[in-house]
C-alpha cells in the first residue's frame, strides 16, 4: 500500500524502491552479529529459547530468504548512486534465495549445533523466494560510476551462511537479544 501511494504522490520525482526479505543481524559493520530489537524470525528463536514454543514452526526443505542489515543499507546506497542520472522508476529486491539459497532446515542444524556447542541447550525440534538479480545490474551500473563495491558489499554469494549463522548470527542474537 505503501508504494501504490508513494506512485499516486510522487508527482515529478523518481523512486527507487528496495524491498529488503528478511532482515537479519550485520554480517561485518559496524560489528558483525549487532541487532538491535527483536525482529522477523529471530522472535521464533527467542521463544523457542525461553521454552515459550515448543518447537521452530516451517518447512524445513523450503528456501528461507534472508539477508544481513547492513547488506540492505549498502544495496540502498548503492542504487541511489546508479540510479542518480536514470528518469526510470526501478524496484529491486534484496536478499538471498536465488544467488546463495540457504534451507530452513539449515538454519536449524546450525542454531542446534550452536546451542549445543555453546549453551549446553538441549532442545531439538511454504517460504517465498525473491529474484534479487536484478541489484546485479545495480552493482555494474555503481561500480561504472566509481563506487567502491569492496566498501559497499550486498552481494549474498559472499555469505558462507554456515560461518554466519554459527559465529556471527547466533552469537549477536545471544549478546543483543537474549538477557
Amino acid at each position: 500500500m505503501a508504494e501504490m501511494l508513494v506512485e499516486h504522490k510522487k508527482e515529478n520525482l523518481h523512486v527507487v524502491i528496495l524491498r529488503p526479505t528478511i532482515v537479519t543481524s550485520t554480517y561485518k559493520e559496524p560489528f558483525p552479529g549487532w541487532v538491535e530489537g527483536v525482529r522477523t524470525v529471530d522472535s521464533c528463536v527467542i521463544a523457542y529459547c525461553k521454552r515459550k514454543l515448543s518447537c521452530l514452526p516451517g518447512d524445513i526443505k523450503a528456501a528461507i530468504d534472508v539477508i544481513p542489515t547492513d547488506m540492505v543499507v549498502n544495496a540502498i546506497i548503492v542504487a541511489m548512486v546508479a540510479n542518480a542520472s536514470k528518469c526510470s522508476n526501478n524496484i529491486y529486491h534484496v536478499g538471498s534465495s536465488i544467488r546463495n539459497p540457504i534451507k530452513y532446515m539449515n538454519i536449524l542444524d546450525y542454531f542446534y549445533e550452536y546451542s549445543q556447542k555453546c549453551h549446553g541447550w538441549t532442545r531439538k525440534g511454504s517460504q517465498s523466494r525473491f529474484d534479487d538479480r536484478n541489484m546485479e545490474k545495480v552493482e555494474m551500473a555503481a561500480k561504472q560510476g566509481g563506487v567502491e563495491m569492496d566498501l559497499f558489499y550486498f552481494d549474498p554469494k559472499m555469505i558462507d551462511w554456515e560461518d554466519y549463522f554459527m559465529n556471527v548470527h547466533f552469537p549477536g542474537m545471544v549478546k543483543y537479544l537474549i538477557k
